[in-house]
């Protein structure tokens, strides 16, 4: 991207990134591997060997479901930094074909990726507060849902070297052509799978809390459920109105107008980039 004003954001959320990273690392080590190794001869004895096998599992899992949600986030944060500071040092977008074609790759990846990601984070957060002893089969394919849907991301992002689809400079950036037919009709498929699943996580979470409450309203896991409920909800909030809002609304308005980019609404596509720099910053801290 060639605006100057990406670089000190970019370089910001990196470090968010960063920081993130090195604390789920950090929390594996010391709080799993080593209270494990205290813990664990204990369970022994006491015969709940397996059971405490299958529960550490469920604390990688969490950090497995974290680290794929970030994978998205970092790569495209790299990338774009690295192309960002190129495009600023030479004052122009720098091979314009060919990076603004490698530009649309990893942008649509992203794009699809951490849509898919983050309805994936949320619906996960109703296995793992429901499910205590989690397996570790239940563990591996929750990691292949996630591998999958980085995979699926990257298999729509290279569909127009097959002529399926097209890309699009949009003024400074480049990504996949949101207003084609094919594009267009794809995210909208995608955006109503991804509201679904996150919302279907946000209900599951939401009765689970509420019969806790029925139960013991003040007890501190009914308190805790409650607190995850409304955490679930303002995220899905967030992801809805912020993160997907404005490229949803750049379908709508081709849908009813025919033109975005070559009309008066083309600042939707800044607002898009806007709010996709942000995600950098905003993701790794909500997850």
């Amino acid at each position: 991207m060639a605006r100057a004003h990406c670089l000190p954001s970019k370089k910001f959320a990196v470090l968010v990134q960063i920081v993130v990273c090195m604390d789920i690392f950090r929390n594996y080590n010391k709080t799993v591997r080593n209270c494990w190794a205290v813990v664990a001869p204990v369970l022994a004895k006491c015969g709940f060997r397996a059971a405490a096998d299958e529960e550490f599992s469920t604390t990688s899992s969490i950090y497995l479901v974290v680290l794929l949600v970030l994978t998205s986030e970092i790569i495209f944060a790299v990338l774009c930094l690295v192309q960002c500071a190129i495009n600023f040092h030479a004052r122009k977008f720098v091979d314009t074909t060919s990076a603004c074609v490698f530009q649309a790759v990893y942008a649509t990846h992203y794009m699809f990726s951490s849509m898919g990601l983050a309805a994936y984070g949320i619906a996960s957060s109703h296995i793992f507060v429901s499910e205590p002893v989690f397996s570790k089969s239940k563990s591996s394919a929750l990691g292949m849902i996630g591998v999958s849907i980085h995979v699926t991301s990257l298999v729509i992002a290279v569909l127009p070297f097959r002529a399926v689809g097209s890309y699009l400079f949009a003024k400074d950036y480049c990504m996949y052509n949101i207003e084609s037919p094919f594009y267009s009709a794809l995210y909208l498929a995608w955006f109503g799978i991804c509201v679904f699943i996150a919302a279907g996580g946000i209900w599951k979470v939401w009765m689970l809390s509420s019969n806790m409450c029925m139960e013991d309203c003040n007890g501190k896991r009914s308190s805790a459920m409650r607190q995850l409920a409304w955490l679930l909800l303002g995220l899905g909030i967030y992801f809805l109105a912020f993160a997907w809002g404005p490229s949803l609304a750049i379908v709508m308005y081709w849908l009813v107008h025919g033109k975005v980019y070559d009309s008066a609404a083309w600042r939707l596509y800044g607002a898009q980039a806007i709010i996709l720099h942000s995600n950098q910053l905003f993701v790794p801290i909500l997850f």
